[in-house]
């Protein structure tokens, strides 16, 4: 069988992009690629692409005719604008269509002529889960060198209470992207890291909670990225694209084509240092 690659990048992220060859599941034939991730907490962004050979341009525009729509809970559909050379759709104006918890949206591609119709359902998230309770406390101050800079070592302690019916999963980063373990309990999750490494100059760090739809854990799973998941405080569908780095997944909820439309929700939680002066 004839491999194949399947790049996942926005224009932006093209330099960076590692290519990975995998044998393609639907032979020779490309099929379209439809990515997208919502959140109330960032602007939305779509893209919109093709399985490759690894001989094709990572540069090229794929489908120039298609159109792109997206609604929330049966509604009307709102028409997304392609930026200008990629294949990234956005809404002209948030406004038209925000991003809101418990809401079931749809997403639409139309291709072209006798082309497939791609579609994908997400519902976001209905509650935030929220960091009840979070703590550093300082075990050694002696300097360590790290990429953070000098930086002591403590205890860091983080719990918040599990959502009902909650199909997804939890995800905790820190202030720097970094993802930490979580431990699932029946009705709490918790977080302890013994040795955490903190900047000496720090009087606190932020932690970013997210809380993932069905479709996205699924994804994360499936792909190996819940380790290396990436800070999600920023662009969301840049850093998972990032951390996904052109691998096709095992998963994918769109119809007619592959790829993911899911969906997340953020907490963020800063922990004051009250133990430590920095001298």
């Amino acid at each position: 069988m004839k491999q194949y690659a399947l790049l996942f990048s926005l224009l932006a992220l093209v330099s960076c992009v590692r290519v990975e060859v995998l044998d393609a599941p639907w032979g020779e034939t490309p099929q379209p690629v439809l990515f997208a991730i919502l959140s109330p907490s960032t602007p939305v962004q779509v893209y919109l692409g093709m399985t490759n050979t690894v001989n094709d341009s990572l540069l090229r525009q794929c489908y120039p005719e298609a159109a792109l729509y997206l609604r929330q809970d049966q509604g009307a559909w709102v028409a997304l604008t392609r930026q200008s050379g990629t294949n990234t759709f956005s809404l002209t104006h948030d406004s038209l269509l925000p991003v809101q918890q418990g809401v079931t949206y749809e997403l639409k591609a139309v291709l072209g002529q006798d082309l497939p119709e791609l579609t994908g359902v997400t519902t976001v998230p209905a509650e935030v889960a929220r960091i009840a309770s979070a703590s550093y406390v300082v075990t050694d101050t002696t300097v360590h060198f790290t990429y953070k800079g000098d930086a002591v070592q403590g205890r860091l302690q983080v719990q918040w209470n599990k959502l009902d019916g909650q199909e997804g999963g939890y995800h905790l980063t820190d202030d720097t992207g970094e993802s930490l373990d979580v431990v699932e309990g029946q009705t709490t999750c918790t977080v302890r890291v013994n040795d955490y490494l903190l900047p000496r100059a720090a009087d606190g760090l932020t932690l970013w909670l997210t809380t993932t739809d069905a479709h996205l854990e699924a994804y994360l799973k499936t792909v190996d990225l819940v380790r290396s998941f990436d800070d999600l405080s920023g662009h969301v569908i840049t850093d998972i694209l990032s951390a996904y780095a052109g691998v096709l997944p095992a998963f994918s909820n769109i119809h007619q084509g592959v790829g993911l439309l899911g969906s997340c929700v953020q907490d963020s939680f800063t922990v004051r240092l009250t133990n430590y002066a920095n001298d």
